[in-house]
Formats: structure tokens, sequence, C-alpha cells
């Protein structure tokens, strides 16, 4: 479902990612560990088209994702890590608004979606869709940045540090809640985190980052075996 090959990117002359290859299978979950500033949201971005590779192409179901029509884009959801809701809009028109912006729904089928999106993440109160972000917990707002991601039936969803935030309890119904839309609606999913418990809880395969570049992939029980130091260090592992 999504392919990178060689990919790179620069920026003012500065590498920030170098030759990452990577393979996710239909329907699995791939978790992208490592510290902060290794690049891991920049390699979000690439995969979403939000910015252009300076070397190499990411392919979506075999079509780069740079040459991809409006349409066959919007198979590629994005959960941000601050959650990205507008805060001038309710909870019902944050999760409308890409479907407003799409404009080939009727207001009756976007409705139908966005309650069935909040309900999905365990958000089916009446009351909830006239709030403001405002006035939502951090993990509610989280549950409603994935909502929004749900409402266009994507392919393809990225996290990018999805429990970055949140208490221990609000961070383990977030690692359940992508495990069952994984399990429930067949979704391919890229998660980047530096959380070692959510990597565990919802990944099926996982990578090590460091320094832009990607030097492991395996099982959990493999990464753990790394003998790298520096990926020892990150997981706490003597």
């Amino acid at each position: 479902m999504i392919s990178i090959h060689e990919l790179g990117f620069d920026i003012d002359g500065k590498t920030i990612l170098r030759d990452i290859n990577l393979e996710v299978a239909p329907g699995t979950t791939m978790v992208i560990m490592g510290p902060s500033g290794c690049g891991k949201s920049t390699l979000l971005r690439l995969v979403c088209g939000l910015a252009k590779p300076t070397r190499g192409r990411v392919l979506i179901s075999g079509k780069d994702v740079q040459s991809l029509t409006p349409a066959e884009h919007r198979s590629i959801g994005m959960v941000f890590q601050s959650s990205a809701l507008f805060d001038s809009l309710s909870v019902y028109e944050n999760v409308a608004f890409g479907l407003r912006r799409d404009k080939t729904y009727r207001p009756a089928e976007i409705e139908v979606r966005v309650r069935e999106g909040l309900a999905r993440v365990g958000l089916p109160e009446e009351d909830l869709l006239q709030k403001m972000p405002a006035d939502l917990s951090g993990g509610m707002k989280k549950r409603v940045a994935i909502a929004r991601t749900l409402a266009a039936n994507p392919q393809v969803i990225l996290y990018d540090e999805p429990t970055n935030g949140l208490d221990p309890i609000m961070a383990m119904t977030i690692n359940k809640l992508i495990r069952s839309l994984q399990r429930d609606l067949g979704v391919t999913s890229l998660v980047v985190t530096h959380d070692l418990t959510t990597a565990r809880h919802v990944g099926d395969h996982f990578g090590m980052m460091l320094d832009g570049a990607l030097v492991e992939t395996g099982t959990f029980d493999q990464i753990l075996k790394s003998k790298h130091p520096v990926i020892r260090q990150f997981l706490n592992v003597s």
C-alpha cells in the first residue's frame, strides 16, 4: 500500500532525510520510532504529499503521491500531533470540513458521515456536535481529529505522535482506537512516535530512525535486540 524508494529531503542544503526505503503492506500498521528531531514528522509530510522529496519517491497503491488526483489523494488521511482542529469551528463543522470542501457530498450525506465518524471514535453524544475545540479535553480533541480523517473513508491513515501530551489512560484509549480501525476498517497505517507503549500496542512492524536515516526495521522483539548503541539507549535496553 505504501512504498518508499530511496527517499531524501533537503532544506537549504541541509539533509533532513536520506535514503529511506520502506514497504507497508495493505491492512497493516508500521510504526516509526526515534528521538525528537530525527525526521519522523518530515517523513509523514512526504508520504501524504504535503512536501515534495528532493530525491526518490513515495508510492501509494503503486502511484506516485505527487501525481495523485484530488480524489485519489483523499484516500490518505492525516492525524496531526496537535490535532489541528479549527478553533472557530464547532466539532460538527471540524469533522465536516473536508467533505464540504470536496463539494460532491450532499448535506444529508455529510451529516451521516460526521455522526458515523464520531460514533466510531466513541463520541456519539448529540450535545458534543456544537461544542468548540476550547471546550474539549486533549483526548477528545484527538478523537475528533481522527473522526475528521475517517469521514473521508481513507485507505491510509498517517498518525503523528498520536498520544503525545495525553495521560496514560487516554493514551491507551487512543492506542486501542488505532488498533480497532485497522481491524474493523482494514486501513493501512503509518504511525510515528517516541512513545514505546504506543508503539508496542498499535504496531505490526517497526522501524527506528536516527539522524534522518532508517537504521533498523523488523518486529518489536527484533528492534529490542538491536546492537546499535543509540537504539539501545532510546529503548532503555541494558
